[in-house]
C-alpha cells in the first residue's frame, strides 16, 4: 500500500466518511507551500497532534475532546461546550442546549428587508427527528449528525471536530420552502454579559446587551462579517449573517422567507457553515479575528502531473509572525515596489512588520496554508 509523504515523514492518516482521507498538515507560521507525494509504506506515520477521543455516555450522549475543547453532545445537539485553560478545562459556558429557533416573521415595513420586531413573541415548533449519528470517528476528524423538520422543510445538522482544532463546525443543510419565518441559531450562555461584539467592514462594533435608551434598541441585530462574540464564546461565520445579542446570549439569523419583492427568495438548498470557539479572557486575547479569517479560507490544493517523479517540500513564501494583522493584498507600484495592504484585527495599535523577504516556488505542484476544507478524492488538511 501507499501513504501520503510530507516534508517531514509519513502522515498519520483516516478514512474520510465522504471519500478520500484525512490528513494532519504541520503548517508553521505567514504563507507557507507543501508538496506532498505518495509512497510506498515504510516508516511509522508522524505522531498525531492533539488528537480526538469519543466517549458513549449512554442514553444519545456523547462527550467528543480533544487537548483545546471539549464538547457534550445529545439528542439536542450541543449541550455544553468548555475549553481548555492553563491549569485544566475551563467553566461550563452554556446554560442550556445550543438552539435551533424557529419564528414567524413578516417584515415591518420592507418584507425582505426588515425582521419583525416581536418575532420572538411568535415561536414555532422545532425538534430533531433523530441523533446523534455518529457519521465518522478517529484520532483526526470525528463528525456527527442529526434530522429533523422545520415545517414543510427538511434540514440537516452535522458537527465536526479535528484534531488540533479549536473550533467546533457546524453545518446546516436544507432545502427551505418555508414563507414568513424566520430560522435562528441562539445560545444561552452560562453568565451574563453586559455588551457583545462582532466584525464590520474595517472594524470591530460593540453594542450594549440590555438597551438603555430608544436608540440601543433600535440597534438591536447588526450585520456581521465573519464573527461575533459573548462572554466566554465566540460564533465564527462563512459569510455575512445578522447577528444579535442580549443579557442572556448570543443569535444569528440564518435563513428568511419573505414574499416581496421576489416571492421565491430563500427558496431551495442552503448550505450553512458555523464555527464555534473558547475566548476565555475575550475574542481579541484568543485571537478571533485571525480563527475567523482562517475558518473562511480554505486550503487550496492543485494536483501533481507526476506523482512520482517529485520528492516531499515546504517552503514558506511570506512570513507574517503578527496574527493581529490580516495581509488583505500585495500590489507592484510604478516603482518596481511591492505594496503590501493590511488591516488590524485588534482593539489596539499594532507595530509594523520588520524586514522579511517574500519567496517563490514555480513547481507543479503544492498546497497553501488555510483553514480545514474536505475535498472529495484526496487528501484532506487538519
Amino acid at each position: 500500500g501507499h501513504c501520503w509523504h510530507g516534508p517531514h515523514g509519513a502522515l498519520a492518516s483516516q478514512r474520510a466518511h465522504g471519500g478520500g482521507c484525512w490528513l494532519q498538515l504541520p503548517f508553521g507560521d505567514g504563507v507557507e507551500l507543501q508538496r506532498l507525494v505518495q509512497q510506498p509504506i515504510g516508516r511509522e506515520p508522524l505522531p498525531i497532534q492533539q488528537a480526538l477521543s469519543l466517549e458513549d455516555l449512554g442514553a444519545g450522549r456523547w462527550r467528543l475532546q480533544n487537548s483545546r475543547l471539549q464538547v457534550l453532545l445529545g439528542p439536542q445537539g450541543v449541550e455544553q461546550l468548555r475549553g481548555w485553560q492553563a491549569d485544566g478545562w475551563g467553566p461550563e459556558l452554556l446554560k442550556s442546549p445550543l438552539q435551533l429557533r424557529r419564528y414567524a416573521d413578516r417584515g415591518e415595513f420592507w418584507d425582505a428587508w426588515d425582521l419583525a420586531a416581536n418575532y420572538q413573541q411568535q415561536p414555532l415548533p422545532f425538534s430533531w427527528c433523530s441523533g446523534p449519528e455518529v457519521l465518522e470517528s478517529g484520532p483526526l476528524c470525528t463528525a456527527l449528525r442529526w434530522r429533523g423538520r422545520c415545517g414543510q422543510s427538511p434540514i440537516q445538522q452535522m458537527l465536526r471536530l479535528q484534531a488540533g482544532s479549536e473550533v467546533l463546525e457546524l453545518c446546516l443543510q436544507s432545502q427551505w420552502q418555508q414563507h414568513h419565518e424566520l430560522l435562528r441559531l441562539e445560545l444561552p450562555l452560562a453568565q451574563a454579559t453586559g455588551f457583545w461584539s462582532a466584525d464590520c467592514p474595517a472594524g470591530v462594533q460593540n453594542r450594549a446587551s440590555n438597551p438603555r435608551n430608544a436608540r440601543e434598541e433600535a440597534r438591536w441585530e447588526a450585520a456581521a462579517i465573519s464573527w461575533v462574540a459573548g462572554h466566554g464564546i465566540a460564533v465564527l461565520l462563512d459569510g455575512p449573517q445578522g447577528v444579535n445579542g442580549t443579557a442572556d446570549g448570543l443569535g444569528v439569523s440564518l435563513l428568511r422567507g419573505p414574499t416581496w419583492p421576489d416571492p421565491s427568495a430563500d427558496q431551495g438548498l442552503h448550505r450553512l457553515r458555523l464555527g464555534l470557539m473558547a475566548t476565555p479572557g475575550g475574542w481579541w486575547q484568543q485571537g478571533v479575528p485571525a480563527a475567523a479569517a482562517s475558518f473562511r479560507n480554505p486550503l487550496w490544493k492543485r494536483p501533481a502531473a507526476d506523482q512520482e517523479a517529485i520528492k516531499a517540500e515546504s517552503r514558506q513564501l511570506l512570513a507574517w509572525p503578527n496574527s493581529d494583522l490580516q495581509l488583505l493584498g500585495i500590489s507592484r507600484n510604478e516603482a518596481d515596489q511591492l505594496r503590501l495592504t493590511g488591516q488590524n484585527l485588534s482593539p489596539c495599535r499594532t507595530m509594523h512588520l520588520k524586514a522579511w523577504a517574500i519567496g517563490s516556488w514555480y513547481q507543479s505542484s503544492w498546497s497553501s496554508k488555510g483553514s480545514v476544507s474536505c475535498l472529495e478524492g484526496g487528501p484532506k488538511a487538519v
